[in-house]
């Protein structure tokens, strides 16, 4: 297989035929398929390292892969995986895999020119060929999407329980494997159903749909925006409780904080902290505000609060 094909193959630019001789190729023998997963290799990380190469700071890499899709990553180690998966023996379709490590975030253009943000420790999944025939990712974790209008697909975020299907709009999805599922509209109207069918519901703009300690979908208005300023890399908090607060900044920070003090744990707390300023500096921020002390324990890798 010559190695034109391949990056072609990669960068979603060969037919339906082309794609099927490359992983026919593949399953001939193991070194045909170290040969695909080599180049993918070589493939992704002259993706991950475009504008530069510095990738030991949250900063924004841009890369326009033949004018079919691109991918921003701003954050440390972003990986864009190719996965080529075997079903009874025959080869299934290239996906992309994008994770984002705890206490980072992405943004990524998919090829239709719809834009997705990824919050911390949130994964998505989609096809080589996404946007030639259909329009579906799968997600696991938080995501922001500005959808492009296309009146004859509709673009469908699947998670674990429930499906959001669009034409073109802005919405959030938050489906953690330890939080309630919960999608909110910004602009537009998207349908939020259950896998099994059951329950459905349309939402307006500045609705959100929740799911509920009974498994049923509760829809209510949002107060306000200021929540999903997280693509921003603002992290906006509302009168919450200083654990619901310090949960926030585990999964925003990516670290592990520990409260030995129980006094501080149901203290209603309001604040808006900067990525780029740091746990270290938001912490001192919320001193002037709620008394206590901190540490940092560099060996068990985490903060205590007492």
């Amino acid at each position: 297989m010559d190695r034109e094909t391949i990056i072609r193959y990669f960068d979603a630019r060969t037919t339906p035929d082309e794609d099927r001789m490359i992983m026919e190729w593949a399953m001939e023998s193991e070194e045909n398929r170290k040969i695909l997963e080599k180049e993918r290799l070589v493939w992704t990380a002259l993706l991950l390292n475009a504008g530069g190469g510095n990738l030991n700071h949250e900063t924004s890499v841009r890369q326009k892969v033949s004018g079919i899709w691109r991918a921003v990553a701003c954050a440390a180690a972003v990986f864009i995986i190719g996965l080529i998966g075997y079903v009874f023996g025959k080869p299934q379709r290239l996906e992309q895999i994008v994770k984002v490590p705890a206490g980072q975030r992405v943004e990524l253009q998919l090829a239709d020119g719809t834009k997705v943000w990824l919050n911390s420790g949130s994964t998505l999944v989609y096809p080589n060929d996404f946007g030639r025939k259909s329009r579906v990712v799968s997600l696991v974790g938080e995501g922001y999407f500005e959808v492009s209008r296309d009146d004859k697909r509709e673009f469908l975020v699947s998670t674990s329980d429930y499906d959001v299907r669009v034409l073109g709009t802005v919405f959030n999805v938050s489906s953690y494997p330890s939080a309630p599922f919960e999608t909110t509209l910004l602009k537009g109207s998207v349908k939020v159903s259950s896998k099994d069918g059951m329950q459905s519901v349309i939402l307006k703009p500045d609705q959100c749909a929740t799911s509920g300690a009974d498994g049923n979908l509760a829809v209510s208005d949002i107060p306000n925006r200021d929540r999903f300023s997280w693509i921003d890399g603002i992290l906006t908090l509302n009168n919450v409780t200083f654990a619901e607060m310090m949960d926030e900044f585990s999964n925003y920070y990516g670290v592990n904080i520990v409260i030995e003090r129980p006094s501080l744990s149901d203290v209603r707390c309001t604040g808006k902290f900067r990525k780029e300023d740091g746990v270290e500096y938001s912490l001192k921020v919320l001193t002037g505000l709620v008394h206590f002390d901190y540490e940092f324990d560099s060996v068990g890798r985490r903060i205590i609060i007492r």
